[in-house]
């Protein structure tokens, strides 16, 4: 007589199986969180080769997973604001790194991706505050969010998270209008194998807004991380801890490296010191006028 060891995933208090170990589990979140954070301290260097492809190509895959478990209502409402928090924690080295005319050249790809990507997130999110919430199967789940404090989804909380989502979404779409412009400027640099494009003055302040784009992405970046995890406490979900798994190990393993490269580019020697100089000249002109 034997006992058999019960597979930890199969002893799941709520939520869904296939979610928990493949968009949601341990590995998969602290690679996605390694990734985003140190991609924005390469922009801060001004050094976003492929970061547009990169980041928009993982939200495209999770959203691609995220809708069909969504059609087919095998997900939970909780685990489906989940990941959408996680393709947001993605969404902001993306838009930061398009804001770098150094990273023009052979990006239409990327540029192209990263608003489709954007685009279907910001539907993605309008779209669960204003029906899905309440139309997903609970799968044991208490359906709350947290935000600062825990909120249940049917509450109050729902009417914010609605209008921000919308809000969200007409920023989304203004990111998509500029596109168009940096798409212009990528084929002239491309065409002309430069990157200047914009000229000097252009720019310095898109160099200047990259930088303080991706400084500032940090905070909501963290504010999501811990939403998330909040997340996971308050619904009870379980997702998978073994960081040995190939669907763990490998984006962990991403996200680490992605990281460690990406703040040795912040400490290390600076590509364009007067970048930095046009930062600090408006930082000062700015506290002169107040």
């Amino acid at each position: 007589m034997y006992h058999q060891i019960a597979n930890p995933i199969s002893m799941r208090a709520s939520g869904n199986e296939v979610a928990a170990q493949d968009l949601y589990g341990l590995g998969v979140r602290l690679g996605i969180y390694l990734q985003a954070i140190g991609m924005c301290l390469s922009v801060i260097r001004l050094q976003a080769n492929s970061f547009k492809i990169t980041c928009s190509g993982l939200m495209v895959a999770i959203l691609v997973c995220w809708t069909r478990l969504v059609v087919e209502k095998e997900i939970s409402p909780a685990e489906a604001f989940l990941i959408i928090l996680l393709t947001s924690v993605l969404s902001y080295p993306a838009l930061s790194s398009i804001l770098c005319p150094n990273a023009l050249v052979g990006e239409s790809l990327g540029i192209i991706t990263t608003c489709v990507a954007n685009i279907w997130h910001g539907i993605a999110l309008i779209v669960f505050w204003a029906v899905l919430y309440n139309k997903l199967p609970a799968l044991g789940t208490p359906n709350k969010v947290f935000l600062f404090a825990s909120w249940r989804m049917d509450g109050g909380f729902r009417i914010f998270a609605l209008i921000f989502s919308v809000i969200n979404f007409n920023v989304i779409m203004s990111t998509v209008a500029m596109s168009a412009i940096l798409l212009r400027m990528s084929f002239l640099n491309w065409m002309y194998e430069t990157n200047d494009s914009l000229g000097y003055k252009w720019t310095r302040r898109f160099e200047g807004g990259a930088r303080i784009s991706a400084a500032g992405s940090i905070i909501p970046i963290v504010i999501f991380i811990v939403s998330i995890e909040m997340d996971i406490k308050a619904n009870d979900l379980t997702p998978t801890q073994q960081l040995s798994q190939p669907g763990q190990a490998i984006p962990l393993a991403i996200g680490a490296i992605t990281f460690l490269d990406c703040f040795l580019a912040l400490v290390g020697t600076p590509n364009d010191d007067d970048g930095l100089e046009w930062v600090k000249d408006k930082i000062h002109d700015i506290s002169l006028r107040w």
